[in-house]
């Protein structure tokens, strides 16, 4: 049975403490807006959609968002029955900073919003509701549970950020990769490519082996090994292939085509 539309406020820990509005929604949208806070929103209940900075995020039961101070964002109800069960907690920044967790929040949190799943924290929070009156919650509980949750958000971003950043870099290391694929006749510097990359040579080197495999110059030299296969296919002599793949000199041609072949380039052209 779908409960009721209901909504309250109710504040704990005092003057260090947060804000919660504790409410059950049937089609209910907020229009865009923002708060001074850092916004904890959590999903006990149905489904909601959340609009942040033109991009929309499902939410649903078990769910956790948090946004940051002056986002501006919008949400809905979004089940079938247009209904959820949502409580809100709203952390002032200075309440971040006497526990001493500010400066942490505005090194890590970076994104707007992060959304997580966190079980246990899920639980504490419901015990804290049910037992709002108690001292006890005031004095042991709030503290904790909201460096809990900044602390499980400090480890989610620094993932995230970590993945994006490794994302990033690799599609980097591609493009790079189809420059020499493209240019694999041309003598390209170590430092041409990683001011391309906008990273230190040594970096750069080291990145590109872990992501593609090989250093540039090995991935070079078998990027004019195929295509010197395809011009002996074609008929090509060695001495015109050695020069039209890039190759320094004859010798140094026929030395690298037989590592990576296993047979020589006169070799090869008879199959």
């Amino acid at each position: 049975m779908v409960e009721k539309q209901s909504a309250k406020y109710t504040r704990f820990g005092g003057e260090d403490g947060v804000e919660v509005l504790e409410a059950t929604y049937r089609n209910h949208s907020f229009a865009p807006h923002w708060h001074p806070a850092y916004t904890v929103g959590f999903f006990d209940d149905g489904e909601a959609e959340l609009t942040i900075n033109g991009r929309e995020q499902k939410l649903k039961s078990g769910d956790i968002m948090v946004i940051g101070p002056n986002v501006v964002h919008a949400g809905r109800s979004a089940s079938e029955q247009g209904y959820h069960r949502y409580f809100g907690a709203y952390i002032e920044p200075d309440t971040l900073e006497k526990l001493g967790i500010l400066s942490h929040a505005n090194d890590h949190l970076k994104a707007p919003a992060y959304f997580i799943r966190d079980h246990q924290w899920a639980k504490d929070f419901r015990y804290m509701l049910r037992h709002q009156k108690s001292e006890k919650v005031e004095n042991f509980v709030i503290q904790p549970l909201i460096m809990d949750l900044f602390e499980t958000l400090f480890t989610s971003a620094r993932y995230q950020q970590d993945m994006s950043y490794k994302d990033n870099v690799r599609a980097s290391m591609r493009e790079i990769s189809a420059y020499l694929e493209e240019n694999y006749d041309e003598q390209i510097s170590l430092q041409e490519l990683a001011e391309m990359a906008e990273l230190s040579p040594y970096h750069f080197l080291r990145v590109f082996r872990d992501t593609i495999g090989l250093s540039p110059h090995a991935y070079q030299l078998q990027v004019r090994v195929e295509n010197a296969k395809k011009l002996l296919r074609d008929g090509m002599s060695g001495t015109e292939v050695a020069y039209m793949a890039g190759f320094a000199d004859q010798s140094h041609f026929i030395r690298t085509f037989k590592r990576r072949v296993g047979v020589t380039p006169s070799q090869f052209a008879m199959v």
